[in-house]
């Protein structure tokens, strides 16, 4: 976090510890777009392009790239309005979701109550994400014989479209039956249905695609305004944003786009309604930055008062700066009118201390105040100076509105104002939003910065690049941005090496056979980074398993390298819709992989630090070293019912068995809703260890307090196998690794915690989740048993009977069964049952 505002989020948070309620939701849920040269964080709190912590706005963008830098450190969507008494509501958000003090939830208002809805805050709790080969995969998909035909991906299915018939079992609960996030109604009957071919589209651009897109909902009367202090509006906010990865057009390619779908669900009407964009735009340094508008162009921008972007206080900070001819960011309102541009100053910033009544607003009338072009205290803004005069009549509605490249303008560079840290408000209104009704500010949030221009010559650029962003909205999206094609054969999934339709730790062993060779071949063009099947021409050589060295390429730029390393980090775990789970279990033997684990018993009645388990993982040994080995993968298994990650979950060595970190590539991931520890190493320059052998890391997992019971007598022993064990040897020839894990005993266990652990049986079920097939694994007894699968509502799918004396039993349900929650339930024949839960995804 920024120096500048420790002081005053330690106050913030100070005040919340009294006010806040324990237990109150809160908004959580982070999502990315990275669909083109910038990387933007999305919230569901009223905020955005901010982590809640550091500015997250990286541009330019570059998968691995250290350190980043963010032209903006938070941006906060403000509103306000006038119900019809003539009281005043305001609803703006700004630092407070960093301590929880907000004035916006996550979750839509009832429509037929004005109320939120049971949960809805922890349900609407996340941002739905969707790219462009989703979208295209069933436009495709349909189109040939208007039928979906191929398993649709997950993001299609779970998206919120009003009537979603997957929704509750993609999600786990039941949509609200009223307008959420926007689809293409092929048949006009206003419900959302991925099988007849309809797909997450942008209200009013149903042509266009953007290479990603998100949306969630929030709202602002779940509880009381701790940002501002004010009432609540009834406002129910759709919040969208979306990118283009656009190979011949440069503006669009440093451009996020935003959609705010602002919704009057109070009991009445609002006047004086005033919506728009709290800024803390930082380029790099915040300590040297000026600000502007453009009243024609509906924007206002920030750039660098000089021509270095570095900071003495910045640099001490650890804030990274843009150096030598820094750019300019751009806010652009490309549907309203922006009819006020105001800012203020950081009151803890700056030598002369700021005048107190150009600092934060006190109360929510100074809010609105800020959106009215009017300082915090009431003071209207007036021409000239810092625009702060209680003396001055002359007054405006927007700030510095002139080019700092005209001498005789009014702006922060002819003016040479003090380098405070400012925040700017730009606001379009008033309106009139009648109950019910609805009201979109779509905006543009785009970089400018032109190769040897200086800080002013940038603003130049800036300028003359917007009308073109303005053009390319108002012809629908959809000029002048080439973009990839739909790919239905021999496609690339970045990330997804060996071509087994998922990125996982196994892919890294090939990416390491492919540096090694060094090879090039067609880049792919356009190229992007998002997962997503995409066209690609072969390449010469091809993999040991077959697969072409293309699929090594993951960012697309001919050749392979570090940064596809980052792609697959990037990707990891991501699945293709027709990914089918498939895995093995590494043989027991002696000199391979095994584990040292800490303790031999624990207790769930233990304190943390005595639940606490490491298991340190070790290869071979110094007498008997595995010869000429390059790379090695495998994954490790444990039961999420019984373990949980903890202390970091899992530590990778700074230097391995294979040599210094530094010439060797390595995943260490853990997968907590599978219950998979996942790890690979591999060289990265053609030559293998001739002796390999030592220690490869340390999983940290804490016994569950509520761990269910699975043995006898309250005690049960429990090892972690080792799975799909594979090394890379000489000449690139793969080979099967063989382990021995290590056992700890869990005693003093409570013998009913629920009822579904009352029953003294081993059930795991591997994988899971999984896409419908699946392995069951229980103790051998000479009792039959049955199996029955469940769905989330208790509704019988399934049932079977397994051999006695098994202590294995497959299930493929794959073809029969949608993705969503179910249960397994095994009966013994003494009567004794146990249930656990599978997803199918």
């Amino acid at each position: 976090m920024k120096l500048k505002l420790n002081f005053a989020l330690a106050i913030l948070f100070a005040f919340s510890i009294l006010q806040t309620g324990f237990g109150q939701c809160q908004t959580s849920s982070i999502e990315y777009l990275r669909a083109n040269q910038v990387k933007a964080a999305i919230t569901n709190g009223g905020d955005f392009f901010w982590n809640r912590n550091d500015g997250q706005f990286v541009v330019p963008y570059v998968p691995g790239q250290s350190p980043e830098q963010s032209v903006i450190f938070a941006n906060g969507l403000w509103l306000g309005g006038f119900d019809a008494g003539g009281n005043l509501k305001v609803a703006c958000q700004t630092y407070g979701n960093a301590n929880g003090r907000s004035d916006f939830w996550p979750g839509p208002i009832d429509e037929s109550t004005s109320q939120v809805f049971t949960d809805g805050c922890e349900k609407f709790d996340r941002i739905w994400k969707v790219n462009r080969g989703a979208i295209l995969q069933v436009k495709e998909d349909f189109a040939d014989n208007g039928t979906i035909d191929m398993p649709l991906p997950a993001t299609i299915l779970s998206w919120p479209g009003r009537g979603n018939p997957h929704f509750q079992n993609a999600m786990g609960f039941e949509l609200p039956d009223q307008e959420l996030a926007p689809f293409f109604d092929r048949n006009n009957n206003d419900i959302y249905e991925p099988m007849n071919g309809e797909y997450p589209i942008l209200e009013g651009f149903p042509n266009a695609v953007p290479d990603e897109m998100t949306w969630c909902v929030f709202n602002d009367i779940q509880s009381d305004h701790e940002e501002t202090n004010g009432q609540p509006l009834g406002a129910e906010v759709h919040f969208m944003t979306y990118a283009f990865n656009c190979s011949e057009n440069e503006m669009l390619n440093y451009t996020v786009f935003t959609r705010h779908k602002i919704f009057n669900k109070s009991a009445g009407d609002i006047s004086g309604f005033r919506m728009g964009f709290w800024s803390d735009m930082d380029l790099g340094c915040f300590a040297d930055d000026y600000l502007g508008c453009d009243t024609i162009l509906n924007t206002q921008y920030f750039y660098n008062a000089d021509n270095d972007d570095d900071d003495a206080l910045c640099s001490a900070s650890g804030v990274n700066g843009y150096g030598e001819n820094p750019p300019v960011q751009a806010t652009t309102f490309l549907n309203q009118n922006m009819s006020s541009f105001m800012y203020y100053n950081n009151p803890v910033f700056g030598n002369p201390a700021p005048d107190i009544g150009s600092t934060d607003p006190a109360v929510s009338g100074g809010f609105y105040n800020f959106m009215s072009s009017r300082w915090g205290d009431g003071t209207p803004l007036t021409f000239g100076g810092d625009g702060y005069d209680t003396t001055s009549s002359n007054t405006v509605n927007f700030a510095f509105f002139d080019n700092p490249n005209d001498p005789d303008g009014w702006s922060m560079n002819t003016e040479q104002l003090p380098r405070y840290d400012r925040r700017t408000v730009m606001t379009a209104g008033p309106f009139d939003l009648p109950k019910n009704e609805n009201i979109i500010l779509d905006a543009a949030f785009s970089y400018h910065r032109e190769a040897g221009a200086n800080h002013l010559e940038n603003v130049d650029f800036a300028l003359n690049n917007i009308p073109g962003l303005q053009n390319f909205y108002n012809l629908g999206l959809m000029e002048n941005c080439s973009q990839f094609t739909a790919c239905t054969d021999d496609c690339i999934w970045p990330g997804d090496i060996d071509r087994n339709e998922i990125a996982r730790n196994d892919d890294l062993l090939y990416l390491g056979v492919a540096m090694g060779k060094d090879p090039a071949g067609a880049n792919r063009n356009p190229a992007s980074i998002l997962w997503a099947a995409q066209p690609s021409e072969n390449w010469l050589l091809e993999l040991p398993n077959g697969a072409n060295y293309k699929n090594a390429d993951c960012n697309g730029d001919g050749k392979v390298d570090d940064l596809d390393y980052y792609i697959l980090d990037l990707n990891y775990d991501k699945r293709t819709p027709t990914y089918m789970a498939d895995e093995t279990v590494a043989p027991f033997a002696e000199g391979g992989l095994y584990i040292d684990l800490s303790k031999e018993v624990v207790t769930p009645t233990d304190n943390f630090v005595k639940r606490l388990v490491k298991g340190d993982i070790y290869l071979a040994s110094e007498n008997e070293p595995l010869p000429f080995l390059y790379g090695i993968s495998f994954s490790i298994k444990y039961d999420p019912d019984i373990w949980e990650p903890g202390l970091g979950g899992l530590v990778l060595p700074d230097s391995t068995f294979l040599g210094n970190a530094d010439g060797v590539l390595s995943i260490g991931k853990i997968i907590p809703e599978e219950g998979r520890i996942e790890v690979a190493f591999s060289r990265k320059d053609g030559q293998a260890v001739s002796n390999a052998w030592g220690k490869l890391g340390q999983f940290r997992l804490i016994l569950r307090e509520d761990a269910p019971i699975m043995g006898s007598n309250g005690t049960e022993d429990i090892s972690f196998p080792f799975f799909d064990a594979q090394g890379v040897g000489n000449q690139e020839n793969f080979f099967l690794l063989g382990a021995k894990s290590d056992t700890v005993t869990i005693t003093n266990m409570p013998t009913t915690v629920a009822e579904k652990y009352s029953d003294n049986i081993l059930l795991q079920i591997m994988p899971n989740p999984n896409s419908g097939a699946f392995n069951l694994f229980f103790e051998k007894n000479n009792l039959p048993m049955e199996i029955y699968v469940f769905d989330f509502q208790g509704k019988y799918i399934w049932g079977g009977e397994v051999p006695v004396n098994s202590q294995r039993f497959s299930v493929d349900l794959s073809e029969t069964i949608p993705a969503g929650l179910y249960f397994i339930k095994l009966m013994r024949g003494d009567g004794y049952f146990t249930t656990r839960k599978v997803i199918v995804k």
